[in-house]
């Protein structure tokens, strides 16, 4: 899919969309703008939400295209998975306690609440107090509000490893959503922040996994050098953000562009290429870069198809070296 922002940005949106790049800025408008679009909040007046048009595949979507799941940080993990009014913790036990039969074991515990109350108002009564105490039997069906997220051990969440708690947010989504036709999209910002890069690709993978089980799109945010997912079935979800926009195209028409266009006879594997492409990919698009490796010379060549320049620089191989500084 082509996903398109007031017209201006323009990016692949695949069922894992990746936003590199170190143009931070531009990402958070990006962001600020899909995620307000595709929420029930209201636009303020100096917002003009008219200038805010997104567009799928050429055709305007509404607001209600996606439900929307919005992470910045750590943060707004433990509020998703702790019990609040619109938290998808609630969601998911509310739910789950719908699909039971609790009727007689609520009838119990309402006879036990009307023997303490009648304690408390006899006590009243003998104070002379003309008032008295009662109860309200839906709230007592409404499991979720007496409920508090611990960790197995009863322990806190907020002591859980940031890892963890995104895993354990993912899993209450995919829960809730397993037999729910609504189009989900969940945006996960500056996962490099939070995560190592092993926890990193961890976390990609059962994303990747839970795409294929769900009618759900994420959008993620990485800007730090190592820190992008790459696998046959994403890679042209990769858009890096910097002075240009640059959108991957598939892993068969890089290596096609390579080969090409390499200055040298270099082993092109794929996983040779990936790990080239990987170490630089932040840094494509950015206008007078200066680079000083082998996998820069990666960074010229996909620089250049969009008319990019980057600075010079000095390597070991005399060809490589030549033709970075060309």
């Amino acid at each position: 899919m082509i996903l398109s922002i007031n017209d201006k940005y323009v990016l692949n949106m695949e069922d894992i969309t990746q936003l590199c790049g170190i143009s931070l800025q531009k990402k958070n408008y990006i962001i600020q703008n899909i995620v307000k679009y595709f929420s029930s909040a209201k636009y303020a007046e100096y917002e003009e939400m008219d200038n805010c048009i997104i567009k799928i595949d050429e055709e305007i979507i509404g607001r209600k295209y996606y439900t929307t799941y919005y992470i910045s940080n750590v943060n707004d993990l433990i509020s998703g998975i702790a019990i609040s009014k619109t938290s998808i913790m609630k969601k998911y036990v509310d739910y789950v306690n719908s699909t039971y039969d609790n009727q007689v074991i609520y009838e119990d515990i309402i006879a036990e609440y009307e023997k303490i109350f009648k304690k408390i108002n006899n006590k009243m009564k003998e104070s002379d107090i003309n008032l008295m105490m009662d109860f309200m039997e839906e709230k007592i069906t409404d499991v979720a509000q007496l409920a508090v997220t611990r960790t197995p051990d009863l322990g806190y969440i907020e002591r859980m490893s940031n890892y963890e708690l995104y895993m354990e947010y993912i899993k209450i989504i995919k829960a809730y959503y397993k037999n729910n036709p609504d189009k989900i999209l969940l945006v996960l910002e500056n996962l490099d922040h939070y995560l190592d890069r092993e926890q990193y690709y961890s976390l990609m993978q059962q994303l990747e996994i839970m795409t294929s089980e769900l009618d759900i799109c994420v959008i993620t945010t990485t800007s730090i050098r190592g820190y992008v997912y790459i696998s046959r079935n994403n890679i042209t979800g990769i858009n890096i953000i910097n002075d240009e926009i640059f959108s991957m195209p598939m892993i068969d028409e890089l290596e096609m562009f390579f080969n090409e266009n390499y200055p040298c006879n270099y082993d092109m594997s794929e996983k040779n290429m990936l790990h080239n492409i990987s170490q630089i990919i932040h840094d494509i698009g950015i206008d007078g870069y200066r680079p000083c490796d082998k996998e820069y010379v990666f960074l010229k060549l996909l620089d250049e198809s969009m008319g990019v320049h980057i600075g010079k620089c000095d390597m070991k191989n005399n060809v490589e070296n030549t033709f970075l500084n060309a």
